[in-house]
């Protein structure tokens, strides 16, 4: 579009034209944008990437809060504008210079005492965040606080362990979350009294075996459920990649049902057992052999699979526990019609 359209239109009478026209003017028609009395107008004249500094500036004495908020997350503002605008009456300008990838440790150490917990939030995500800061936002009063700092990459394992023991089950939930938590760790939180606490450990890709199988038989029970899919993934693959050629992907299914085949044949019910009886490469033989299991959650495993026979399933549709009853009847239910 002519430059010469752009400046007419930037003067329109309507603000929604001057507002989308903002969007793609040159450097040198921001600045008579900058002053318009549609504080819609003036927050775009804020957001675009080309405007200059000392334009940045001027806005950031704007009346408007939210004019003054997009100067503080422009990617160009200088660090003396950011360290004006984190002393802003409006704390969501404060937590916008928090969060700015430019802002230095100093001001961030000043922001960790706001009085406004989201500030202090921003300051817990922001990734230069120093662990001697993040120390000391974990003692927030605060929950919301302390799980941003749970929540950080870069969190040590003293610090983990600290927050492992927080009297808010969200910040305990955050940390059996964490990347970085120790197995050590997510076996103690595997026996938190919250319930929520312990599905996230279930949940956690590095929580052992030996944890997930006393967490199975969690006297609150569901946890068959949350993590089935999960558990299914830790030993079997549900097919071989597509991207396999055929003498490749023949080896992989091979090596599959032999795993298979290895783990049912425990005699005694084990986690070992149940991930072999969800995964779709269990013989048939195995399927009915065990049907009728003393664990409920072999039996349901065997109601969902693929590969159990009608015959078998049909039983289990009458089974004397409820969640194995409604997994039988389901699958029945999607089973395709007999030709």
């Amino acid at each position: 579009m002519p430059v010469t359209l752009l400046e007419r239109l930037a003067g329109d009478a309507d603000s929604w034209v001057r507002r989308e026209v903002a969007d793609h003017l040159p450097v040198a028609l921001l600045e008579p944008l900058a002053g318009n009395k549609d504080r819609n107008v003036r927050i775009v004249v804020a957001q675009h990437p080309a405007t200059p500094v000392a334009l940045l500036e001027r806005l950031a004495g704007d009346g408007d809060s939210d004019v003054r908020c997009a100067v503080a997350k422009h990617p160009a503002t200088p660090v003396a504008l950011l360290e004006r605008l984190a002393g802003d009456g409006d704390s969501d300008v404060r937590c916008a210079v928090a969060a700015h990838p430019a802002t230095p440790v100093a001001l961030l150490e000043r922001l960790a005492g706001d009085a406004d917990s989201d500030v202090r939030c921003a300051v817990a995500a922001h990734p230069a965040t120093p662990v001697a800061l993040l120390e000391r936002l974990a003692g927030d009063a605060d929950s919301d606080v302390r799980c941003a700092v749970a929540e950080h990459p870069a969190m040590s394992v003293a610090l983990l362990e600290r927050l492992a023991g927080d009297g808010d089950w969200y910040v305990r939930c955050t940390v059996a979350e964490h990347p970085a938590t120790p197995v050590a760790l997510l076996e103690r939180l595997a026996g938190d009294e919250a319930m929520v606490v312990r599905r996230t450990v279930a949940e956690n890709p590095a929580t052992p075996l030996v944890v997930l199988e006393c967490l199975l038989h969690d006297e609150e029970g569901g946890f068959f459920w949350i993590f089935r899919e999960s558990l299914s993934k830790r030993e079997f693959a549900s097919a071989a990649p597509p991207s396999l050629v055929p003498e490749e992907r023949a080896a992989v299914e091979a090596h599959l049902a032999q795993d298979a085949r290895q783990f049912t044949a425990a005699n005694k019910p084990s986690l070992s057992r149940l991930l072999a009886l969800l995964s779709p490469w269990t013989p048939v033989e195995a399927l009915a052999k065990y049907f009728r299991s003393t664990w409920w959650e072999e039996r349901a495993a065997i109601a969902a699979n693929p590969a159990t026979p009608p015959a078998t399933r049909t039983k289990l549709a009458a089974d004397g526990n409820a969640v194995v009853r409604a997994v039988a009847r389901a699958a029945l239910a999607a089973q395709p019609p007999a030709a």
